[in-house]
């Protein structure tokens, strides 16, 4: 997946516009020169008195020049504006496309922080390289020459002088630009690092208050935030002689069209009032010339961004429809792994569900217990064999419905910013007010709405502050089963719950009518399993149908197979 072109579409019509514009521009700074020469050749002749009606009408066509001006002025800033963003809205859907197509293992090899400063800094880099340099680049591309073109009408000399200047920085402008590549890379890094830290350290806060390590963590943050000033410095010093220079050649511009004006008046060549137009056109050049000196800056700033984020969209494995998906289609939640593997995680998986059964996971961390899990919703996918629900293949299932069929409850899937409303219908925004209803009952959600003075409006900020571990995974249990699930996933679900928690999740194993797979400490939740499944280094090296009162121990001591 690649960047969309800078200029396609809409924003071709855009950038021929901005042209267009400093056509205009170059046009009334043309009337402008005129009427100006014509006033002062015209107008201050002592000897000859004023013409009837003064200069009513010079005032009037000069101030309509101005209007007209302004007005294209204020019509490039909001067309500017437009092209940017109109690209940074394409690039940003694009970025969260690829992001939610993203396999679960891709995702955690990316550090929140430096995700987080693609959709802010880069994407802001990039608008500005559109709305401040290239639009810029584009009006002043065709408005300066147009200039340029009315000085030499006026006098060579004085052209000549204002395109000397006008080169000379341009070369020295090139010189010191090549640096600046170097200090955006820096002060972008530095940027990043600090936002990853202070991401990681907000979300974990209360690890670092029960470590005791808050001074330490205090003196990292200065340090990273020390280093970001320097590197910001570095960058400032670059921008600001680059700025500087454009100023000075603005200046300089206008000096050299003096002088040069004074000399072609003396030998003759040029009146005094062409001199005073030829300053006016000059001065209006001062505003381009110094966006001109900004071009270079958003230039390398969005190169770098353009890296990162084409980066980002090039991280991968990724997980889309197959061009032939269809619609998972009703069925009772039989499940099959038929040889899957995920390298260096499962090796040549051979296990089958029965619809409605409760699958107990057992293993030690990194077992492979959760990724088999996180393939049954692809969120991710094996690099070998197959794993089919009611004998269709997974990979052949539309994400939409195959996700539809599964619900998870798990630490990992956190509550999320907004109403307790919007986070219980999150996976199923077309369940009825009844079906809401039920599923609160059921997972012991209606009582603690019932003590919220706000109930389903109540807001979950961030980590769910104000709700208990118990109360946060009824929720998230409610969120799963809404919208009727055939398969249910519980991974680690249990942890750190309260005993009435923990006694709702087992009413709810008992009531549900699809087929669970279960991770799982807790022996009241064990106590529901119908067969056992033990990892050990990716592979299963015992699976056990658990017979009513039996044992998990006595099942596999008789090793029965699933």
């Amino acid at each position: 997946m690649s960047l969309p072109r800078t200029l396609s579409g809409r924003r071709r019509w855009l950038f021929a516009g901005l042209a267009g514009n400093g056509l205009l521009q170059a046009a009334m700074a043309f009337a402008m020169a005129g009427l100006v020469r014509h006033v002062f050749d015209g107008y201050l002749r002592v000897t000859q008195p004023l013409p009837s009606g003064g200069l009513a009408l010079p005032a009037i066509s000069l101030a309509l020049v101005a209007l007209a001006t302004a007005w294209l002025r204020w019509r490039e800033t909001f067309d500017a504006e437009r092209l940017g963003q109109d690209y940074v809205l394409e690039v940003r859907r694009l970025l969260m496309m690829h992001l939610t197509q993203l396999s679960i293992r891709a995702q955690g090899r990316s550090a929140r922080g430096s995700t987080f400063l693609r959709f802010v800094g880069d994407l802001t880099a990039l608008r500005q390289w559109l709305s401040l340099g290239l639009a810029k680049l584009s009006v002043a591309g065709v408005m300066v020459p147009g200039i340029l073109l009315i000085l030499a009408s006026m006098s060579l000399l004085l052209a000549g002088v204002v395109v000397t200047i006008l080169a000379l920085a341009a070369l020295l402008a090139r010189t010191i630009g090549g640096s600046l590549e170097d200090a955006v890379r820096a002060s972008r890094r530095r940027r990043s690092q600090l936002a990853a830290n202070i991401n990681e350290k907000l979300t974990h806060m209360a690890v670092v208050q029960v470590s005791g390590r808050g001074r330490r963590e205090r003196n990292r943050l200065f340090g990273q935030s020390e280093r970001l000033v320097e590197a910001m410095l570095a960058r400032a010093r670059v921008v600001g002689t680059l700025r500087g220079l454009a100023q000075l050649t603005a200046a300089l511009a206008s000096a050299g069209a003096l002088i040069a004006g004074v000399i072609e008046v003396q030998a003759g060549q040029m009146t005094a009032g062409a001199v005073v137009a030829a300053m006016s056109v000059v001065g209006l050049m001062v505003a381009p010339i110094r966006d001109l000196g900004r071009v270079s800056e958003y230039w390398h700033a969005a190169k770098v961004a353009r890296e990162k984020l084409q980066s980002t969209l090039e991280r991968g494995p990724i997980v889309r429809n197959h061009p032939q998906a269809r619609p998972l289609k009703p069925g009772a939640g039989q499940v099959e792994f038929q040889h899957v593997t995920l390298e260096g995680v499962l090796s040549d998986v051979n296990l089958r569900a029965e619809a409605g059964a409760r699958i107990l996971l057992c293993g030690d961390n990194g077992s492979g217990k959760s990724a088999l899990l996180s393939l049954l919703p692809r969120m991710g996918d094996a690099e070998g064999g197959r794993i089919l629900i009611d004998g269709e293949d997974v990979a052949m299932a539309t994400l939409g419905s195959l996700r539809r069929a599964i619900g998870v409850v798990s630490p990992e899937h956190a509550l999320l910013r907004g109403s307790l409303r919007w986070n219980l219908t999150y996976r199923a925004p077309q369940a009825d007010e009844a079906q809401l209803q039920a599923v609160m009952t059921l997972c012991g959600v209606d009582r603690l709405v019932a003590d919220l003075p706000d109930g389903l409006k109540t807001l979950v900020g961030d980590a769910n502050f104000g709700l208990s571990t118990g109360q946060r995974r009824r929720v998230m249990l409610a969120r799963a089963l809404l919208g009727s699930p055939r398969l249910l996933i519980l991974d680690e679900a249990d942890a750190n719950i309260d005993p009435d928690t923990l006694e709702i999740f087992g009413k709810v194993l008992a009531q549900f009518r699809g087929t669970v797979f279960m991770v799982s400490q807790r022996p009241e939740l064990q106590s529901h399993a119908t067969s056992i499944w033990n990892f050990a280094g990716g592979q299963v090296q015992a699976a056990a149908v658990v017979a009513p009162g039996m044992s998990m121990g006595s099942a596999f001591s008789r090793g029965l197979s699933v």
